[in-house]
């Protein structure tokens, strides 16, 4: 089995200013109260490096290279709730699969000797939120198959949008 992928975390140090469109219209909150509280939950320790419109835009640019140039057969994508904005089209596609937690189902794959690529993302999206900001993509061929170069590199142009250090990584397990 050959796995290979980058692994990294979110960087506020690397964080380019931009304006980003207010797609939360009115919330969704009855009552004033529940909107209060939750204001008060903000926590300053970690901060948040990306919301759920850019995490959004990142799956969508990513996923769709992936698929356009046939990095891997299907992709499995972390999503965290809740989000008051759409998923990117591009996640219904057949061939990717959304989860919150993604081990089993990559476990389910690879014990089928499916290839898949999982895309997980632990960030912290909204103030409340649990995540650490590291994420993890990861190809997984139990059958040994290796990603090129020019596949890598592809992946690796994506990731480079996020403000974020990172590293390729790969393992090769023996067949048993």
């Amino acid at each position: 089995m050959n796995t290979q992928g980058f692994i990294g975390s979110l960087d506020i140090q690397r964080r380019k200013p931009e304006v980003l469109p207010a797609l939360l219209g009115n919330a969704l909150l009855a009552e004033d109260e529940l909107h209060i509280a939750m204001q008060l939950q903000f926590d300053e320790r970690l901060p948040i490096v990306v919301s759920f419109y850019e995490y959004y835009r990142f799956l969508d640019r990513f996923v769709s290279t992936v698929l356009t140039h046939e990095l891997a057969p299907r992709i499995l994508v972390r999503i965290k709730m809740p989000s008051t904005i759409p998923l990117p089209g591009i996640l219904l596609d057949a061939r990717v699969a959304i989860f919150h937690d993604l081990e089993v189902e990559s476990a389910e794959l690879t014990a089928r000797g499916l290839d898949h690529l999982c895309i997980d993302a632990n960030f912290k999206l909204y103030s409340w939120s649990a995540g650490d900001n590291s994420f993890a993509i990861r190809f997984v061929s139990p059958r040994g198959y290796r990603l090129d170069s020019a596949a890598l590199q592809q992946m690796q142009d994506v990731i480079d949008t996020l403000p974020a250090n990172f590293t390729c990584v790969s393992s090769q397990q023996p067949e048993e």
